[in-house]
């Protein structure tokens, strides 16, 4: 997490990088672990990420742990990331579905 400012912080990227390793729940125990971080140890209020519309599987996490999608927006692809739609996600502590 950066950008912690008060109560709030933003999430920041991850990857489960080994294709042997997906479909473990490995990215969903990170996600949780970052969560309960962030609202038990940092006593955050709310927190924040981005994730790309095509990247489905990081989509079903952030879901299913309560993320809600705020915005959308379009963006320039650069670096190795083609042009396409960028989601703005927040998660409240109260609406944290702990697993």
């Amino acid at each position: 997490m950066y950008g912690i400012n008060g109560k709030q912080a933003e999430f920041g990227r991850f990857l489960v990088g080994d294709a042997m390793a997906h479909g473990k729940k490995i990215g969903l125990n990170a996600c949780y672990g970052m969560l309960h971080i962030g609202f038990e140890v940092l006593d955050l209020e709310n927190i924040t990420l981005r994730c790309y519309k095509e990247n489905l599987p990081a989509m079903k996490i952030y879901k299913k742990v309560g993320f809600k999608i705020i915005s959308e927006n379009e963006i320039e692809g650069k670096y190795d990331v083609p042009d396409g739609i960028e989601y703005f996600m927040k998660i409240k502590k109260q609406n944290w579905i702990k697993l």
